[in-house]
């Protein structure tokens, strides 16, 4: 398989070759324009769950943690509380027709999310998106002290997200050797996606883990953005064949970057 060309792009309608791209992305904050489950909290905890999530940027508990403590202090029924999360979500400016261009393009993308797989998909339908996998987490029984965030199973164990609570888990179990791996991310449980990333698209906590570990990244401002600077590189070849992973060293990251800032 050789790389699309600009000119093979355009005679295709403008639609490269993204048959090797893996596509992880977080949910809340990410896909949609604010963090949902922080919607929910904001408006029913008195800003009490606030701790936990600084506790959860400082690694001083894993993401996982803080979420099944936040997700106690609700006092509400389980619907409301997945009502509420599916209200709050606006989807991120262009994402509609990013999705579908990855899906058209031969692109596998999967949402990754510790967000809940009900509130999700309320979205999904809501918004007549195409079906992709989902890897998300189940809220289970409430309210209050109750309540039980189930996260999703194929997720792994991890020192900093502690046990089955790593993104890195779906990663081992779809990616293939030469995938090319591109992470959206905005928070600290997609840290360790992005350190495994070929490109990674970075907003809020996400960009500053990036940026103090030396991890190229680029803003995610909006998706129809993003779609332009992989429309660059694919015109560039970098989705081509090769014969080892593109994620096999921090050289390979920073061409990327390299590439995407000159786009």
């Amino acid at each position: 398989m050789t790389g699309m060309t600009e000119t093979d792009a355009r005679s295709n309608g403008g639609q490269p070759d993204l048959s090797r791209l893996f596509v992880a992305l977080d949910f809340d904050g990410t896909i949609t324009e604010v963090d949902c489950n922080e919607v929910v909290l904001r408006r029913h905890t008195d800003m009490r769950w606030y701790a936990l999530e600084e506790a959860s940027a400082t690694g001083l508990v894993g993401h996982a943690e803080a979420l099944r403590h936040q997700i106690k202090m609700l006092d509400i029924p389980r619907e409301q509380v997945l009502r509420e999360f599916a209200e709050a979500a606006v989807l991120r400016t262009g994402f509609a027709d990013f999705l579908r261009w990855l899906i058209r393009g031969g692109a596998r993308p999967v949402v990754i999310s510790a967000g809940f797989r009900e509130g999700i998909a309320a979205v999904w339908r809501r918004e007549g998106l195409p079906p992709i996998d989902v890897y998300a987490s189940e809220l289970r029984g409430g309210p209050g002290e109750s309540f039980e965030v189930v996260i999703n199973e194929a997720f792994a164990d991890c020192a900093a997200c502690g046990q089955s609570a790593c993104k890195t888990g779906v990663l081992d179990a779809l990616q293939r050797p030469d995938d090319v791996l591109v992470v959206f991310g905005d928070g600290v449980s997609d840290l360790c996606l992005a350190r495994r990333a070929d490109l990674v698209f970075a907003r809020a906590t996400l960009a500053d883990l990036c940026q103090r570990e030396g991890i190229p990244w680029q803003p995610l401002d909006s998706f129809t953005v993003a779609q332009a600077k992989l429309m660059s590189l694919a015109a560039e070849g970098f989705f081509a064949a090769r014969e080892t992973p593109v994620n096999e060293g921090r050289a390979a990251s920073d061409a990327t970057a390299r590439s995407t800032r000159r786009s």
